[in-house]
């Protein structure tokens, strides 16, 4: 017998299997993120403003495809496991709510019926692995989870299973530099690997991205201390570092910050465009503690989770309370419609459709953003207040309020008709 919540695991497995070609199809764009991460590990953003500008450029666009990747992959395969009822919320990240206790139980329940729907799905399993390399950037943990749960329930019904199994472990693949690792990921593709960069490496490129990464490093608070030194003979200061916790975290946390953003690299930035950058980091070191580079034990793993929950939070608390027109006039003014479609003709796009759609306001602005979304020239989340924001900036008419745009909701039998006229003329200008 086989309980609701292996039940609900095997569903999962089904729904692996069923989108093994969507998800294939997402692993080029997974590539050209990590060529993007590598051409940016070349640049020196600190000391060439030609290179701090081209870095700037490249974040925005590995942003936007790391973002493609995590809305039509991501969050579609933990947002199905959630669903289920086998991945859960927890204070400070998502996690199974299922494990060996659940196995033993079906280990110990199972009968000869039960068998040939357990090997079926063991053989789906495996096909997705075979065919799908890759751990979309930030779904290394959950697969790696996945998996030994999976091997531990498979392995006990089909004693050759396990060969198959093994040939699937990833293999670390150590570097000298970023290139080599990316290269040797594209031309391995029998294998879902995961990249080690050598901390030996002399490449100046590779240090620095090492040190970036350095979790304990960045969330170090500078104390400056006076103690007695004998070679002197008498009190001098020392620097001595002290390392963020949680139960620390309420007493050092202004320290923190204040020293975050006193750091040589940001003395010529606005205090928003240093929240900016802070922000963009966290993203990155974010994504860097789910990877099998970070090493983390679990209790490590939740420590920096939830530090990098609280730092967020308080950034983003700091950038709700800085003056808006400052934060227009420095920041948002350098963002416009044509940055947000994504198509090579995007100022072409906007050009024509402030012809075509010329006093468009309220319902069938609200109309041309959801033809934009269906035609994947923008994305499907957290994109219709800067949309409205950017076409209120751009075009010379009202275009009515935010709400009386997002508010309408769309209707299939009235509206179809002129969606699908707005979407063919769309489609015409790219």
């Amino acid at each position: 017998m086989i309980s609701d919540k292996l039940n609900a695991v095997f569903q999962f497995v089904d729904f692996l299997h069923f989108n093994i070609d969507k998800f294939k199809s997402y692993i080029p764009t997974v590539e050209e993120c990590l060529n993007i991460s590598n051409e940016m590990e070349t640049l020196n953003p600190n000391e060439n403003f030609n290179d701090k500008i081209k870095y700037r450029k490249l974040t925005k666009v590995r942003n936007e495809t790391f973002q493609n990747v995590f809305n039509n992959v991501t969050e579609s395969i933990t947002g199905k496991a959630e669903k289920l009822g086998i991945y859960q919320r927890t204070n400070t990240d998502f996690e199974f709510n299922w494990g060996y206790n659940e196995i033993q139980e079906l280990k110990d329940n199972a009968s000869e019926n039960d068998l040939s729907f357990i090997l079926s799905h063991k053989d789906k399993y495996l096909e997705f692995k075979n065919q799908v390399n890759s751990n979309f950037l930030s779904l290394a943990f959950f697969f790696s989870k996945l998996h030994e749960y999976l091997k531990e329930i498979f392995v006990f019904f089909d004693q050759d299973a396990a060969v198959k199994f093994d040939s699937l472990k990833q293999e670390e693949i150590r570097e000298n530099n970023i290139t080599e690792a990316v290269n040797s990921f594209k031309d391995d593709k029998s294998k879902s690997a995961k990249i080690h960069i050598d901390s030996t490496s002399p490449k100046e490129e590779t240090k620095r991205i090492l040190k970036f990464l350095n979790l304990i490093e960045f969330f170090e608070v500078r104390n400056i201390e006076k103690i007695y030194d004998e070679h002197y003979g008498k009190k001098i200061d020392t620097n001595r570092p002290i390392n963020l916790t949680l139960e620390n975290w309420n007493d050092l946390k202004d320290k923190f910050v204040k020293q975050r953003f006193e750091r040589e690299n940001y003395k010529d930035l606005m205090e928003n465009e240093t929240v900016v950058f802070e922000l963009e980091i966290l993203d990155l070191l974010d994504r860097y503690i789910k990877s099998d580079e970070a090493k983390l034990s679990a209790d490590d793993y939740k420590t920096y989770k939830a530090l990098i929950m609280r730092y967020r939070a308080h950034l983003q608390a700091k950038q709700s309370t800085i003056n808006p027109l400052i934060v227009k006039n420095k920041i948002e003014l350098v963002i416009t419609l044509s940055d947000l479609i994504a198509h090579k003709k995007s100022v072409h796009l906007v050009d024509n459709i402030k012809i075509k759609y010329k006093n468009i306001k309220g319902k069938r602005l609200k109309l041309l953003f959801i033809a934009f979304q269906n035609l994947e020239l923008l994305p499907k989340e957290r994109i219709a207040s800067k949309f409205h924001r950017c076409c209120k900036s751009e075009f010379d008419w009202d275009i009515a309020s935010y709400s009386a745009m997002n508010d309408y909701q769309y209707n299939a039998i009235v509206d179809k008709a002129e969606i699908d006229s707005m979407k063919e003329y769309l489609k015409t200008l790219t």
